[in-house]
């Protein structure tokens, strides 16, 4: 899959270059035009323009860690995910700041687009546990979650999404988000009833769905037999539906996690 589809909406939220980091007074204030620009390139698809524009605001401000963060997003939604980790390792390798734990996330999210594995989840745990902020350490215990059901480990990812569920530290669409989760990791796990219940449940949560989270319901009821239709049978049309089941969790807590970064960056 193009990396571009599964980094799409983070952009939009999260490394603009006209916020200044927490700890960026070094960088003075980052040119606004630079910043519409990129993001204005971004929403149209036209990354090499958007990684242009990141390009001039790293250049005059080369300690912005939000301009970083963005100008790697790009790079990975171009593909170019070597140049992406490189740039981001040093941040990301031994957080400190907020922007470099935002980094820590990105790598692992580029990481999960390049196939799950044991280890991406042993680094996962690690950050849970060293992450001294609560509102980006979900976000890494929620990335954990996903990658459990891509490693096909249905019955942990239950008990993960179901320890996430029983706090309250998450919003309602978030929320929502994690109900689907649940569903999908009960269908997985055999437990058709439960997953019905937790479909409902996301139901429940709020009055409407957002787009992707239509989405992801409506792809975990066709794989899984939930709604109207039969369950998918054939080899490679599950395959394809359960790749595309993980991307659309991963985007969900990707998009979140930037969201929040950047509200907390508004505020600094």
């Amino acid at each position: 899959m193009c990396p571009a589809r599964s980094v799409r909406h983070w952009l939009s939220s999260m490394a603009r270059p006209g916020c200044i980091s927490r700890d960026g007074s070094a960088a003075g204030r980052a040119p606004t035009t630079s910043a519409s620009s990129s993001i204005s390139a971004w929403k149209s698809v036209r990354l090499p323009e958007a990684l242009a524009a990141y390009d001039r605001t790293v250049e005059r401000f080369p300690d912005n860690a939000v301009a970083r963060n963005g100008r790697a997003t790009i790079l990975a939604g171009l593909g170019r995910t070597d140049e992406a980790r490189l740039l981001l390792a040093p941040a990301g390798s031994q957080p400190g700041t907020r922007d470099d734990w935002v980094a820590a996330h990105i790598l692992c999210m580029i990481d999960l687009r390049a196939g799950a594995s044991p280890a991406l989840a042993d680094r996962l745990r690690r950050l849970v546990l060293a992450c001294p902020y609560p509102s980006h350490r979900r976000y890494f215990e929620t990335t954990l979650a996903v990658v459990q059901l891509a490693l096909r480990d249905p019955a942990e990812a239950r008990k993960a999404v179901g320890s996430l569920l029983a706090r309250a530290d998450f919003e309602p669409g978030e929320r929502q988000v994690l109900h689907l989760m649940q569903a999908h990791a009960e269908a997985a796990d055999g437990d058709l009833d439960a997953a019905r219940q937790s479909l409902a449940a996301a139901s429940n949560v709020v009055p409407y769905e957002q787009f992707a989270a239509r989405q992801l319901r409506s792809k975990i009821e066709r794989r899984y037999g939930l709604g109207t239709q039969r369950a998918l049978t054939g080899g490679e049309e599950i395959a394809a539906s359960e790749e595309k089941i993980i991307w659309l969790e991963a985007d969900a807590w990707g998009t979140r996690a930037a969201e929040v970064a950047q509200a907390e960056r508004m505020v600094a």
